[in-house]
């Protein structure tokens, strides 16, 4: 098990491409100088001790072939998700920000993650409505917002979210064999592991969380899992 911070001298592993974190003791945050692994498309910090969420995502957001980021289980003391100054990402695929209990809204930058597939946020403490936009996002099969405290109703746009209408995902090359996407939901949660992003099933998990109103009649049309509780 690994301990401490991660090296400043990683960065000069320039064709590093699938670092495997997951489940240390690692601490700290994540130096500047990550933005020069111009490699990197998968990177799973699972069930570490990291800080400061904002410099995280403000770093990692130039790597221009990053294409899965997987953060659960970490910044334990509680942080406010960003609402700006995250502007890249441009080959981002999966992004999961699930159990660090995070506090705040879905922030804005997010609408402007075009190849974003896999979203999952549960499991924070997040709150406020969640935004039209959201729904708006074609790319989007797998959205996780539960144990929250999002409010209000269920934006419309979400029955018409094409990727969730469809049951055609496309498919992406061949899995990783030492890069599965795990998602811890809790300590108890033994979670969910895929090998790459076409195994996802479509889903909007919405469960625990303080929604309220009708039960949208386009809902029917979408080819999903769906939990509302």
């Amino acid at each position: 098990m690994l301990s401490g911070v991660i090296p400043p001298s990683l960065m000069w592993c320039t064709e590093l491409k699938t670092p495997n974190f997951a489940t240390n003791k690692l601490e700290g945050k994540i130096p500047e100088s990550y933005k020069n692994l111009r490699s990197l498309s998968h990177l799973s910090l699972v069930d570490n001790c990291f800080t400061n969420l904002s410099s995280a995502l403000r770093v990692l957001q130039y790597l221009p072939k990053l294409t899965s980021l997987v953060l659960t289980k970490n910044l334990r003391g509680g942080e406010t998700l960003p609402m700006d100054g995250i502007n890249g990402f441009k080959s981002i695929q999966v992004l999961v920000l699930a159990n660090c209990a995070l506090s705040g809204m879905i922030p804005p930058w997010l609408q402007s993650l075009e190849s974003l597939r896999v979203l999952d946020l549960s499991w924070n403490k997040l709150n406020g409505k969640i935004p039209l936009w959201l729904g708006n996002m074609n790319s989007l099969f797998y959205v996780d917002l539960s144990n929250n405290s999002f409010s209000g109703e269920l934006p419309e746009s979400f029955t018409q979210i094409k990727s969730l209408i469809s049951s055609n995902i496309s498919s992406e090359p061949a899995s990783i064999e030492d890069f599965p996407l795990l998602f811890k939901k809790n300590s108890a949660d033994k979670g969910l592991q895929y090998k790459h992003v076409s195994s996802f099933p479509p889903s909007l998990i919405l469960s625990n969380n303080l929604l309220f109103g009708p039960v949208l009649r386009g809902l029917g049309h979408l080819v999903i899992f769906m939990y509302w509780t």
